[in-house]
């Protein structure tokens, strides 16, 4: 029988037998949001916002090293915007990829990896479909939102669809972006969860840290960007190790502990 000797909270056990009153293994939660999709551009359709993918019970072995990826957002652009980009935690999610960007002026929306579909801009056919942790842009003759919880709405004013809530802070991520329209009075507003206004003038970019997918454009200019990613650990606060890169913001909540990454980075379970 093996006698454990006074060693860091950090080390683990090759054997399976865990340190004195420590678990080698202990189940965790968390919340990953990938970045939300640019808009499209020159009556374009709302980008759509990232993918949500939440685990309620993951078991983290005690020594190892987990590391955290914090996708952007995809960037705005004169035609169909760029593809948010994917958060992860290796090992423990799935890659889930960002919202796809709305089309624009005959371009067909962008098809998403793993978020939310980019609504349809002027000329172009319905929005792009959304992933398995998203849901469809919605479809319109001249600009739709982009959607994750939901839909984007029809025609000049498509709204951004709801995005997904998390459980572990009750907040809406990936709200899809409201269309261009012709217009600002034909313009429509983002999702709740950062999808970003669309519009001629006062469009905007979908919410940092939060997944929203950018507002579309109106007539001439260019759309806006698509708001950066989230990584959310919810643990035992008795088992917390206390090593972490990327400055995580930390709090408690009970006998938990929080960490929210806003940029990539590590923790050692």
């Amino acid at each position: 029988m093996p006698i454990l000797g006074s060693k860091g909270g950090g080390a683990a056990s090759a054997f399976g037998w865990s340190l004195i009153g420590l678990p080698a293994e202990y189940e965790v939660e968390f919340t990953v949001v990938s970045g939300g999709a640019g808009g499209g551009g020159d009556i374009g359709g709302g980008g759509g916002g990232g993918g949500l993918f939440h685990n309620s019970s993951y078991t983290f072995n005690r020594g190892t090293t987990y590391p955290v990826v914090v996708g952007g957002g995809g960037g705005g652009s004169f035609r169909r915007g760029g593809n948010g980009g994917t958060s992860e935690i290796q090992s423990a999610s799935p890659s889930i990829g960002g919202g796809g960007g709305g089309g624009s002026r005959g371009q067909p929306a962008q098809t998403a990896p793993g978020g939310g579909g980019g609504g349809s801009g002027y000329g172009a056919s319905g929005g792009g479909p959304g992933g398995p942790y998203g849901y469809p842009g919605g479809g319109g003759g001249t600009g739709a939102g982009g959607g994750t919880g939901g839909s984007g709405g029809s025609n000049d004013n498509g709204t951004g669809g709801v995005g997904s809530q998390s459980p572990i802070d009750s907040t809406y991520y990936g709200g899809g972006g409201g269309a261009g329209g012709w217009g600002a009075s034909t313009a429509g507003p983002g999702g709740n969860g950062g999808g970003g206004n669309g519009g001629q003038g006062g469009r905007q970019a979908g919410g940092a840290n939060r997944g929203g997918g950018g507002g579309g454009a109106g007539s001439g200019p260019g759309s806006s960007a698509g708001g950066s990613g989230k990584v959310m650990i919810k643990l035992p606060t008795a088992y917390f190790s206390g090593t972490t890169t990327g400055s995580p913001q930390e709090s408690t909540q009970g006998d938990f502990t929080i960490l929210k990454y806003t940029g990539s980075g590590s923790i050692e379970a």
